[in-house]
């Protein structure tokens, strides 16, 4: 089952294989009828925990990007520092705007950039800037699977609101998504906690 609102990555992922002209659709209420459709090879995908994919997928997708997209990507004038994920919703930063403002008056506008997704429209110039990209800082959520798409050895920062971590941070083998970004050869930074010297006698 394929969702129409994504098949235009199909086409991005894989230039020369027409696999919108060999896709069959199942969507909207059930099927009523039987239907059956022979195909050649049958992609099943399983749901990871908590709905991380596993990093066979993770690097499956980086391989194909990298093969197939990459290469045909424009060459952004000026390389992004730093890429600031605007999200809204319960998870949005509330002081995104002030902390953007912030980013660009310290490392300059040109070095500084707001991700607002990827669309049709804008898929190959949003991916360019994502490329060359060192550091992307969002919110918990969907929109940090960009990652996916960063250069090897770049960074990530998660803001994790307080709810996901009371429901997810003790089930998960890796938090959040620190997993995906390891397959990816992204680094992620943790913030330990500074240890007591004990006080000699």
């Amino acid at each position: 089952r394929v969702s129409t609102q994504s098949t235009w990555g199909l086409d991005m992922l894989f230039p020369n294989d027409h696999l919108l002209q060999r896709v069959v659709y199942i969507g909207g209420s059930p099927v009523r009828n039987a239907c059956y459709a022979y195909v050649g090879q049958l992609w099943l995908t399983m749901v990871a925990e908590c709905g991380f994919p596993s990093n066979e997928q993770v690097r499956m997708v980086r391989e194909v990007y990298m093969t197939n997209v990459l290469p045909r990507l424009p060459r952004p004038r000026q390389p992004k520092h730093i890429l600031l994920y605007r999200r809204n919703g319960s998870r949005a930063l509330t002081q995104h705007h002030e902390l953007l403002s912030l980013l660009q008056g310290t490392y300059d506008t040109h070095h500084v950039a707001e991700l607002l997704g990827v669309t049709p429209r804008t898929a190959y110039t949003t991916l360019a800037t994502i490329s060359r990209t060192q550091l992307l800082v969002g919110p918990h959520g969907a929109g940090l699977t960009h990652l996916i798409f960063l250069p090897a050895g770049a960074g990530l920062v998660e803001v994790l609101p307080t709810s996901c971590l009371r429901q997810f941070a003790r089930s998960c083998e890796y938090v959040f998504f620190e997993r995906m970004a390891r397959s990816c050869g992204i680094r992620k930074k943790k913030k330990k906690k500074k240890k007591k010297k004990k006080k000699k006698k």
